[in-house]
């Protein structure tokens, strides 16, 4: 849970309300083309920052949902700017009443060369002592700095998974306490040839679930068909419900942490049915280009995730888009999932069909496709009666079932909000 108080905004009914910039980091939000919220804030210069929204009020901010939207933000020399446009996992700003945010300092930048910083004092064995006047412990400092020998580790990962040298995978794995259980069943599958895992369901059934009310939204959604969960998490903690669910780990490329996703996967295996490569920032809808070295980072992830746990479901996603952005991070893979989970195909007028017909010879044979994040965007509905939006789209979600099964896809992967919405107009 990221401290509060600091840039806690609210978005509603489609508009951007007036908000006074907090004490501690002046923010603002402002509307752009197709209902997106711009998110805008004054930080430090090169502090980094991490962005937290949550779809529902509670009586204090402490007691609300609050879901990591965006890591590793660096601020820049005046206003930073991130945009929502919604992604996996989390709905259009457009398709919810209401939206809020907060902006929260991660890690302080860096000093300046040359600046002179005083070095806590050093201690014999069991001593402690307490900083005096003018000595400065720069904990954030210490922090960062862990973080960017981890991201540089995990580069080294990466690298030595891409050339084979599993000796090395396992000398890093180990310098960042995984178990020696887990190294053994590296030592002894990495390198053997991986079989692919069958999706068992005729038409797959989920729903994306994050936050504090994650098992009462997956009830909810279970009531209306959708049996199954992905788990989308930002953090190394699992919620006491995560067993049985397929995880989804914020993952990262240009400041590598995929340590963090190994130890995270290797803590919760025997729990997950499924995983998925590249939940986050490693989609073709945050990158534009650089597939070379995301194929390297997922291929990489997908060698460890098989080694770890054979008969693990191991999804990619793919975000289709006009740009051709999606065709080409598919031609880039040269290792294969179990399954292909297809975004921005998140309304009843989607172009299931012609998405369909350009995505299937870019993956191997018989790759099941699902479509992910369904939301039914319909955004005057949804903004002028959220219950009579649920009414509307609630005999219309089987329908669109039995379509994309007949067309040849796998499987429909719901927003929780649609599913919720659905629920209530049923009541």
């Amino acid at each position: 849970m990221p401290t509060l108080g600091a840039g806690l905004l609210v978005f509603a009914q489609g508009q951007v309300p007036v908000v006074p910039p907090t004490e501690e980091i002046p923010t603002r939000l402002e509307q752009r083309a197709g209902g997106a919220v711009a998110v805008r804030f004054q930080g430090q210069p090169g502090a980094i920052y991490q962005i937290y929204y949550s779809d529902s009020l509670a009586d204090t901010p402490e007691q609300m949902a609050w879901a990591l939207a965006a890591a590793d933000v660096v601020a820049a020399d005046d206003w930073t700017e991130w945009v929502d446009v919604g992604g996996a996992g989390r709905a259009h700003p457009a398709a919810v009443a209401e939206r809020y945010y907060q902006v929260v300092l991660q890690a302080r930048p860096a000093p300046a060369p040359g600046r002179d910083r005083n070095v806590a004092p050093t201690t014999a064995p069991g001593e402690t002592t307490t900083p005096t006047a003018g000595e400065e412990i720069d904990i954030a400092g210490n922090a960062r700095l862990a973080r960017l020998k981890e991201a540089y580790d995990s580069g080294q990962l990466i690298g030595a998974l891409a050339t084979s040298n599993y000796t090395a995978v396992v000398n890093v794995l180990r310098e960042h306490g995984v178990s020696e259980a887990t190294l053994g069943l590296l030592t002894a599958r990495l390198g053997q040839p991986t079989a692919r895992v069958a999706l068992p369901d005729e038409f797959f059934r989920a729903v994306v679930c994050h936050g504090e009310r994650s098992q009462e939204r997956e009830a909810v959604a279970a009531t209306l068909g959708y049996q199954r969960t992905f788990w989308m998490s930002s953090e190394a903690g699992p919620p006491a419900w995560a067993g049985g669910r397929l995880g989804a780990f914020t993952i990262n490329i240009r400041e590598p942490n995929a340590i963090q996703y190994f130890k995270w996967f290797d803590a919760h295996a025997e729990q997950l049915t499924g995983v998925v490569l590249n939940w986050g920032l490693v989609m073709n809808e945050v990158l534009k280009d650089g597939y070379g070295d995301v194929n390297t980072l997922l291929s990489g992830l997908h060698k460890l995730v098989k080694a770890r746990q054979p008969d693990a479901f191991v999804w990619a996603i793919v975000v289709q888009l006009p740009d051709g952005s999606d065709t080409r991070f598919l031609r880039a893979l040269d290792f294969q999932p179990d399954g292909l989970l297809v975004g921005n195909l998140d309304s009843f007028r989607s172009p299931f069909e012609r998405t369909l017909a350009r995505l299937p010879p870019l993956v191997r044979p018989a790759t099941p496709l699902v479509a992910f994040d369904f939301h039914g965007y319909w955004p005057q509905v949804y903004e002028a009666n959220p219950v009579e939006f649920g009414r509307l789209t609630g005999p219309q979600l089987p329908r669109l079932e039995k379509r994309l099964q007949a067309i040849g896809y796998r499987g429909l992967v719901c927003n929780y909000y649609l599913l919720e919405k659905i629920h209530q107009s049923q009541q």
